[in-house]
């Protein structure tokens, strides 16, 4: 299969050809690692024909040689034994303690989890080695931004009460929903939104939105209780409610297939994952591919993380090291 395309600017793009190609290659270099939102239509080349040049010349040092390049995101066809575009991953598993689990990735490869022996301790992974993120007695790291920041929720000695925490620039600062009895941060994207779940002075529980001292409570129509998971740099966001899981864009929840729950993370994509491994893709509708189950975990494993670049992060249950958990990333090479 022979694949047409067109490399120019969003706006002669979307105004000159209008669909012709078969994919865009847009060069606009905002520093989105998105192939949506670039100053042509969303319904252009809009089912797996995008490429955008997201970064221009830069230097980046890879096996010791330093090279200028260009950043891109794909999600198109791309000339490779037949042209078909297809999707694989690179296994690798890392351990930074006893019992680890990564919950979320940026788009350089820094990863957060924590692991637990007697109490649960957060980590920072990143280019092959752990830093330990510890407050309070426990602490729970969920989500990480491009910026480094992160977000989780910390718990003091002896209270099974969970606050939020925002981790930047070495420090750490309390994030809790005034008059709240709990409050759980599970993500942050580049324009330091962040997402959880919380309780009110009720015990009702409601998802929620924080930006800039500013706090939105986010409740499905028709449930119960509602927490967000994830927030992508639209602002679109994934959660979970009693009645089903949602996607809440724009002020509309659209939720989704049945058989899809328990909603871990989106992307800039719009890249959905649902553990542990599907990857479902908003503009399609539909499931576009499905993360390779890692080797020695049988169905214990799962993942939990997506970043822009389609990489994921979870855990593994290993066989043969006692049914330990173990920290596992897919790095995506489609």
């Amino acid at each position: 299969m022979l694949a047409t395309g067109v490399y120019g600017s969003p706006l002669n793009a979307g105004t000159d050809w209008q669909n012709i190609p078969d994919d865009v290659w847009v060069a606009k270099s905002d520093g989105r690692a998105t192939i949506w939102g670039l100053k042509m239509s969303d319904t252009l080349w809009s089912t797996d024909q995008r490429i955008h040049q997201y970064k221009g010349g830069h230097n980046e040092t890879w096996g010791g040689l330093q090279f200028n390049i260009d950043s891109d995101v794909e999600d198109a066809v791309i000339l490779s034994n037949n042209g078909l575009k297809n999707y694989s991953w690179v296994l690798s598993n890392f351990d930074c303690g006893a019992n680890d689990e990564a919950f979320a990735v940026n788009d350089s490869g820094s990863v957060v989890g924590y692991y637990s022996t007697t109490t649960a301790t957060g980590y920072l992974y990143s280019a092959g080695n752990c830093a330990i993120l510890q407050y309070g007695s426990a602490t729970f790291p969920t989500g990480i931004n491009n910026l480094g920041h992160v977000v989780g929720r910390w718990f003091t000695t002896g209270s099974p009460i969970p606050h939020g925490f925002l981790y930047s620039n070495g420090t750490f600062n309390t994030i809790d929903y005034p008059s709240g009895q709990w409050t759980a941060p599970t993500a942050i994207n580049d324009d330091e939104q962040i997402v959880g779940g919380m309780a009110d002075s009720a015990g009702i529980f409601h998802g929620f939105f924080y930006h800039a001292g500013a706090w939105t409570l986010i409740d499905c129509p028709g449930g119960t209780y509602t927490t967000i998971m994830g927030i992508n740099g639209d602002g679109h966001m994934v959660g979970q409610c009693d009645i089903g899981d949602f996607l809440y864009a724009d002020g509309n929840f659209t939720f989704f297939p049945a058989q899809l729950y328990n909603v871990a993370a989106i992307n800039n994509n719009d890249q959905v994952l649902f553990p542990p491994n599907s990857i479902y893709d908003i503009r399609l509708g539909a499931i576009d591919s499905s993360l390779p189950a890692p080797s020695g975990c049988g169905s214990g494993y799962g993942y939990y993380g997506i970043n822009n670049n389609g990489d994921a992060v979870g855990y593994c249950n290993a066989i043969g090291s006692g049914g330990s958990l173990q920290s596992v990333s897919a790095l995506g090479l489609h």
